[in-house]
């Protein structure tokens, strides 16, 4: 039996909405000419934003080399790209977090995965300078958001859609959308248009597992190809599915080597045990 998509997509609207002090300054930080104190008057309209803001920036994942204490030397230190990534990253927390018994064995995986997509899509960016890499890292956290709205309808049919996948050697994502006609992959872009998110993060998001079927955007591939080297490494929120058929594919679409992958992952595992103390202190 199939579940009517439409039945799926009404419960979009049971999502609560993106705070909307951090969509307007999501919007304003956009725009590489802003005024900064325009940014700090509209992050202050939001009482514990600031701090927020603040220990993100002091997290030590972020790599800074000297301690941030106030939202002014913030916005100056860091400028708008790496502030807009910081707070998106503070906004889609409390979304990330949310228990996905889904597609999750433990609390805390559908997080770590998004976190690591979206830092290692920056890093692998790093080697193409045509890249957006605030654009990448922000739709590689938000790519898999569609799974707050189908993890109850993927809860009640999991064993079904589980043998749907290894029946017909296909991914999870896959037999996800055969099984409600539609994926979390498109209903994440719908609930970002809802949230009035841009156009390039959305096709991001609603692509990310369709990268065949479009037209060939860098950002996405680098996003899609992240999330398989993730899948591929462990790093995954779910890991009963059969193995990616898109990773081959998308190294050639980004004129990668054969080596690519491995290097990208061994850079990447080195940074592992930090990645995971800035998770774990986030879930626990």
């Amino acid at each position: 039996m199939n579940i009517q998509k439409e039945e799926i997509i009404t419960k979009i609207e049971n999502i609560q909405p993106f705070p909307a002090v951090l969509s307007r300054l999501f919007a304003l930080l956009d725009d590489p000419n802003v005024d900064y104190d325009k940014i700090e008057e509209i992050v202050r309209l939001d009482a514990g934003l600031s701090a927020q803001i603040l220990r993100e920036c002091n997290s030590p994942f972020w790599g800074l080399n000297r301690r941030i204490i106030s939202l002014k030397e913030a916005i100056n230190y860091l400028g708008t790209r790496q502030l807009r990534n910081i707070v998106l990253f503070s906004g889609a927390v409390p979304y990330l977090c949310k228990p996905m018994s889904g597609y999750e064995e433990r609390h805390g995986e559908l997080l770590r995965h998004s976190f690591a997509v979206a830092f290692l899509a920056q890093t692998i960016s790093d080697d193409f300078p045509m890249a957006d890499r605030s654009l990448v890292f922000i739709s590689g956290l938000l790519h898999d958001i569609g799974k707050l709205v189908l993890n109850q309808f993927v809860l009640d049919h999991l064993s079904e859609i589980i043998e749907r996948s290894k029946q017909q050697q296909i991914v999870f994502a896959a037999a996800e959308k055969q099984f409600f006609n539609i994926d979390h992959s498109q209903i994440g872009g719908m609930l970002l248009r809802e949230w009035n998110f841009p156009d390039d993060i959305v096709f991001i998001v609603e692509n990310h597992h369709n990268v065949r079927n479009v037209k060939f955007n860098l950002e996405l591939s680098l996003v899609a190809y992240a999330n398989q080297l993730c899948h591929v490494a462990g790093i995954s929120t779910f890991i009963d599915g059969v193995p990616t058929k898109d990773l081959p594919y998308l190294s050639k679409q980004l004129q990668l080597e054969e080596t690519a992958a491995e290097k990208y992952l061994a850079g990447f595992l080195e940074e592992i045990e930090k990645f995971d103390a800035v998770i774990q202190t986030i879930v626990h």
